[in-house]
């Protein structure tokens, strides 16, 4: 099994990130999402920066898709609203929204038999005028996409032949090949094992540690722990958390919102947290 490559290439550097930006480089402001029959997210507010590393964690139902669509532009909320670098995401079009944010998605299923680059150097249309062929500065950025990834050797592969692991770890090499400072991840290390976890979450870190803002909604709390600097914490719809592991990730907080008790203590081997579910309390 293929290892993520431990050095990330210079061509996913955002440098104008690198230094901490004061207002925020995505900002929500009031946000609200309602349905004919319920209400999804209330009153969301929160400014996250270049550099940071954001654990998006509630429990199913809670609203952490629908928040992550929101911020794509993907759905419009029913009030408040979604700026990037202090500009609503209402006033970019689609081409230059998508040279600023980008999404890896919980569903992989594709259907076409794309071969493994071809989905890959999807990544890069954002930046290529209708019928301009594909530049080889565009395939080097395709290219250390795939290697961060570990998915070169598939190269040639039809998508459709891969197992669920391997299509998650190419749909993340696209949205690196897109090069947003800003990269959602939807539950995207949900149907890896143990390894690809880590390896995902470790480009993951070191995407931040370069500057873009990386924010996954993920269920696996040691790991958000561990690999996240700041947590949100949402339920039933509302941001009930929004700090440190340590300051969000609390025994109370979790028999409150995850409805289980729990033993949290430092793994000092991690510099995270070892979270231990004792017992449910449904």
């Amino acid at each position: 099994m293929a290892a993520v490559s431990r050095s990330s290439p210079a061509v996913f550097v955002i440098a104008e990130n690198k230094k901490r930006d004061i207002m925020g480089l995505l900002t929500v402001k009031q946000l609200e999402f309602r349905t004919d029959t319920r209400s999804i997210l209330t009153g969301i507010d929160c400014a996250l920066h270049a550099g940071e590393f954001v654990g998006l964690i509630g429990a199913n139902g809670t609203g952490k898709t629908t928040l992550l669509r929101l911020l794509m532009g993907l759905v419009t909320p029913s009030a408040g609203s979604v700026w990037i670098r202090g500009k609503p995401t209402t006033q970019y079009s689609r081409r230059a929204l998508a040279r600023q944010i980008t999404l890896v998605p919980q569903d992989t299923g594709i259907s076409y038999p794309f071969s493994v680059r071809e989905l890959v150097t999807m990544g890069r249309h954002p930046y290529l005028r209708r019928f301009t062929p594909i530049t080889q500065h565009d395939m080097s950025i395709v290219q250390a996409a795939m290697q961060t990834l570990a998915v070169d050797a598939l190269d040639e592969r039809s998508v459709t032949a891969l197992s669920g692991g391997e299509r998650q770890r190419v749909m993340i090499a696209r949205a690196l090949a897109q090069q947003t400072p800003i990269i959602l991840l939807d539950e995207a290390t949900a149907s890896l094992d143990v390894c690809h976890q880590l390896d995902v979450l470790t480009a993951a870190k070191k995407l931040a540690d370069q500057g873009h803002l990386v924010i996954a909604a993920i269920h696996d709390l040691n790991m958000a722990s561990r690999f996240c600097n700041r947590i949100l914490m949402l339920n039933q719809g509302q941001l009930v958390a929004n700090g440190s592991p340590v300051e969000t990730l609390t025994q109370h907080r979790l028999r409150q919102y995850f409805s289980v008790d729990t033993v949290v203590e430092v793994a000092h081997h991690t510099n995270g947290l070892m979270i231990t579910p004792l017992q449910s309390l449904i």
